[in-house]
């Protein structure tokens, strides 16, 4: 009988303009991230333009792409559970530069292992 190990993970930091920045990295080979949740703040007195992508190496799927009003939040729902193996990871990056301050941000994740 397979056993199933669950490890619960999280990150957080900023965003910086039009680079892009992960949001929650690819696992290791033979492990399913799953994640659970991520919010992005804008913390800046001028509205945003954010993109949130699942990438696959250059190739990109957009899972959220809207503006920010000062003062904003998005959130991945803890409903949704997004499962990300060893080629895909999330990223997120804004259209240009913001007035004052960058967005913060957060994720959480548990890693999936089968042994």
């Amino acid at each position: 009988m397979p056993t199933v190990t669950l490890n619960p993970n999280s990150a957080d930091g900023t965003l910086s303009g039009s680079t892009e920045v992960t949001l929650v990295s690819a696992p290791s080979s033979g492990v399913n991230r799953l994640v659970r949740w991520g919010t992005i703040h804008n913390a800046d007195d001028m509205d945003i333009m954010l993109s949130v992508f699942m990438a696959n190496g250059a190739n990109r799927r957009v899972l959220f792409q809207s503006t920010l009003n000062p003062g904003d939040t998005w959130q991945l729902d803890s409903n949704d559970v997004i499962p990300l193996d060893s080629s895909r990871s999330i990223i997120a990056c804004l259209a240009g530069p913001v007035n004052s301050q960058e967005p913060d941000w957060t994720s959480g994740w548990a890693d999936q292992t089968i042994s």
